[in-house]
């Protein structure tokens, strides 16, 4: 588009920050180290994250608007001693430091204390599990998308322990616009304003069942012939940590600041995101047979 320079660089990259930071009065901030993986086993690359953001927070003035996208996983296992939604004010529960898993939120919660506090209005979202076409492509990172690369190589979906955890999928088009409804909002109220919100579905679903839907379109739409089985205390990561945890949103600061509520329901959504892979690359090579199905599956409407 010629209405957008690209700058190829790092927000590591002191000066070049300053100079951009001074250049611009909206700043929208989402330059992270990305997977679950890559955050175990590279912990020092994840702590660098914090040198980008205080590269950044270190030149903001009142004048400025800033969008910080934070995670989720700055809940860490909330799930664990709150029965319940997890709201934007609730407590911050991780695993002790030994578990490389934590490093990322625990970075993201620094970042978010380190805008709140900066002179700027700003708008800290916390994502929860968005998905949609193209993401993490071509090597899945997160759950829907490393599903999805499963699917269209013929392999059995993995699965963490016995897939009762619960998730809230929220298709990207509702993330981007919660995230700018978000953003307007501070941007329009006084200098210094601070808003951290929720940004996501608050329809929660067993990741098993998450599986099973993204199998049941893909053999719908063509995209395989045979359902793949599910395989259960699959080992996903380099390093163990807890994976029985839940995440859900308290999305009620979200409706009563932002009207903001998703719009796009789990089943049209896994169904769009198939969609755009089929269309893109054909049906998977290969196909089960019945000798491979799941002997019992569990198939559970949503």
């Amino acid at each position: 588009s010629p209405g957008i320079t690209l700058i190829e660089g790092s927000t590591l990259d002191a000066g070049l920050m300053e100079e951009l930071v001074a250049q611009h009065q909206t700043i929208v901030h989402f330059a992270s180290i990305v997977g679950v993986e890559k955050t175990i086993s590279e912990p020092v690359i994840t702590v660098e994250n914090l040198e980008g953001t205080l590269n950044i927070t270190r030149h903001l003035t009142s004048s400025h608007n800033v969008l910080f996208s934070s995670s989720a996983d700055v809940y860490g296992v909330h799930s664990h001693i709150h029965d319940g939604p997890m709201g934007e004010d609730d407590l911050q529960v991780f695993e002790h430091s030994a578990i490389n898993r934590w490093v990322y939120p625990k970075v993201k919660s620094l970042e978010e204390n380190l805008v709140a506090n900066s002179p700027a209005s700003s708008a800290i979202v916390r994502v929860f599990n968005s998905y949609g076409p193209g993401m993490d492509f071509p090597h899945g990172k997160r759950v829907v998308p490393q599903f999805i690369d499963r699917l269209r190589h013929n392999q059995p979906l993995q699965i963490s322990g016995n897939g009762r955890q619960l998730r809230s999928l929220c298709y990207y088009e509702d993330t981007v616009r919660g995230c700018l409804e978000a953003l307007e909002h501070v941007s329009s109220g006084a200098n210094g304003s601070v808003l951290t919100v929720n940004i996501g579905s608050d329809h929660a679903v067993e990741v098993v069942e998450i599986a099973q839907e993204l199998v049941r379109h893909a053999v719908d739409l063509g995209l395989v012939s045979n359902p793949p089985p599910l395989e259960f205390g699959a080992r996903l990561y380099s390093q163990d940590f807890d994976d029985s945890w839940s995440r859900t949103p308290d999305l009620g600061r979200a409706k009563a600041v932002l009207g903001f509520s998703p719009r796009v329901g789990l089943d049209d959504g896994l169904r769009r995101t198939l969609l755009y892979y089929r269309e893109a690359f054909g049906p998977a090579a290969g196909s089960y047979t019945a000798a491979n199905l799941q002997p019992e599956p569990v198939v559970r409407a949503l």
